[in-house]
């Protein structure tokens, strides 16, 4: 049938499998034949067939697609593209795709794909380190590996992140087509395709890992390490070489460690505020005993335990004179008081000197005055012409 998203879809609900699909277009409808068969049960059937014969063909066309995609049918749509594939897909059966499970992709086929200057540039960017233009070249490759379903199933994209990888690694897209086809924004789609990137230079990684973990424990058997342990504990109590017990300078885990140090700073931290709390002056808090308080308190507690309310649940107070409000207001109005006495005091001492000082200049400015009335009234009779003659005479 020529293939339009809508007969491919009616086909595919059917369990149909494409098989094989023309490179050109029809001249007059600019559609590509598209060939899909379905298996059907021969087992009443004269001419039996091989059982999950398919499969085969399933096989081979969804690779061969997978390549085309990037030459002849570039022009497909993201979403008809990546219905295909899993069309192809559902036709293989469960014992293929197991056998293709029990062999993974390990570190000999990953470094036969890729160098590890590549891995270093696809972290880089998975870190957000390097454009995107950077790892263009790594698309097709990691592309194919993955529909190919040479990952395994620890490896697994959204719908979304298949069609964009499908569209930048397969189809060889630019990121404004696939925001076209997919109707989303160009920094969502550079951010799902972070992601995506990021899962599988994780996965990369962690077959490097063990693979170096592997080689790691072939060279030093299990029987060798004891062996050598037992020559070396009995061979004059030497540690052995190959003994990393033995050789190990810590003889606590680091979490150990860590909490150990943890201990040691609360410690210090408690010593410190009980210092801080005995140099406070807490004698405002004490209660005298010898107060009214307590007999009103235990009153109170004896009254709860008739009424059956335990003594926990029982909360009372006591106050004391010295520590309450009215204490220390009582004293501070009293300091007020003799503060106001010491300066009426103070100012009582100060006006006595100064009427001192007035009276004694008054009397003498008085006496100053009274002399000198005194003299002029003597010039006025002539008694000071006739004074002054007799004390000449008397001179003489």
């Amino acid at each position: 049938y020529g293939l339009t998203q809508s007969l491919h879809k009616f086909w595919r609900r059917a369990n149909y499998v494409p098989v094989y699909m023309r490179q050109t277009s029809n001249d007059l409808t600019g559609e590509y034949t598209c060939v899909m068969l379905s298996e059907l049960n021969a087992q009443d059937m004269a001419v039996q067939t091989r059982e999950h014969w398919l499969d085969a063909f399933a096989r081979d066309f969804h690779h061969r697609f997978g390549v085309l995609l990037s030459y002849a049918f570039k022009d497909f749509s993201v979403v008809l593209a990546m219905s295909i594939l899993d069309a192809a897909t559902a036709g293989r059966s469960a014992e293929s795709l197991a056998l293709q499970a029990a062999t993974p992709y390990g570190r000999a086929d990953l470094m036969r794909d890729f160098s590890g200057y590549d891995l270093k540039r696809l972290e880089s960017y998975a870190n957000n380190l390097l454009d995107y233009h950077v790892i263009l070249d790594l698309l097709p490759t990691i592309s194919q590996r993955y529909f190919d379903s040479s990952f395994g199933p620890s490896l697994s994209l959204s719908g979304v992140q298949a069609c964009i990888l499908l569209g930048l690694g397969l189809q060889r897209k630019s990121i404004d087509c696939v925001e076209k086809e997919l109707h989303l924004p160009s920094r969502q789609i550079l951010a799902l395709f972070t992601k995506i990137l990021r899962k599988f230079s994780n996965y990369f990684r962690n077959l490097e890992t063990k693979a170096l973990e592997q080689e790691f424990d072939a060279e030093k058997p299990a029987a060798v390490i004891a062996s050598l342990k037992i020559t070396a504990t009995s061979n004059n109590g030497k540690r052995a070489l190959t003994d990393d017990e033995a050789w190990d300078p810590t003889g606590k885990s680091l979490e150990d460690d860590l909490a150990e140090a943890g201990r040691e700073v609360t410690d210090e931290f408690k010593l410190k505020q009980r210092e801080l709390i005995d140099a406070m002056d807490l004698t405002q808090f004490t209660i005298n005993q010898d107060n009214e308080g307590w007999t009103a308190a235990e009153e109170q507690i004896k009254k709860a335990a008739v009424k059956g309310v335990t003594v926990a649940q029982t909360v009372v107070s006591v106050k004391n004179p010295e520590s309450s409000k009215r204490a220390k207001k009582e004293k501070s109005v009293a300091k007020e008081l003799v503060k106001a006495e010491e300066a009426k005091a103070q100012k009582n001492s100060k006006k006595s000197k100064t009427s001192k000082k007035t009276v004694m200049s008054s009397t003498t400015d008085f006496a100053d005055k009274s002399s000198l009335q005194r003299h002029a009234n003597l010039r006025r009779c002539g008694f000071g012409r006739r004074h002054r003659h007799r004390h000449q005479r008397l001179g003489k």
